[in-house]
């Protein structure tokens, strides 16, 4: 992996590699804390930030998932900064993530059930 991890609070070997469309970008899962329960790292040639995620259940097993919130660092920081350009490409490889690997375990594969659930990636966040 020649990905230059340029923050601290990630150790490299819990990154795991995704294929996007404007090529490979890393997420990991961080935990969460009471205010912050789910939180990830996302990095790619441009950007690298942590990020904040609710889970919305709905009737059943039904449920979206909500991206409220990025910072620098991981559970502190200001709003990363980086050009609007790269939001749209961002929010495909995040969203492409969630529909494809495990929630809280990135390395594995997501189930054919949480695929099947999986109603929607919101961005609520105010990001960049």
């Amino acid at each position: 992996m020649s990905f230059d991890l340029r923050v601290s609070g990630i150790d490299r070997n819990d990154l795991t590699e995704i294929s996007g469309d404007q090529g490979p970008f890393y997420i990991a899962n961080i935990g969460g804390k009471p205010e912050l329960e789910n939180g990830f790292f996302y990095g790619d040639s441009n950007n690298q930030f942590f990020f904040y995620v609710n889970i919305v259940v709905f009737e059943g097993k039904k449920y979206d998932l909500d991206v409220f919130a990025a910072t620098s660092g991981r559970f502190s920081g200001v709003k990363p900064s980086s050009p609007s350009s790269h939001l749209a490409t961002i929010q495909s490889n995040i969203e492409k993530f969630f529909r494809e690997r495990d929630f809280f375990t990135p390395s594995n594969p997501s189930t054919e059930a949480n695929r099947k659930n999986l109603r929607s990636v919101r961005f609520t966040w105010s990001v960049m």
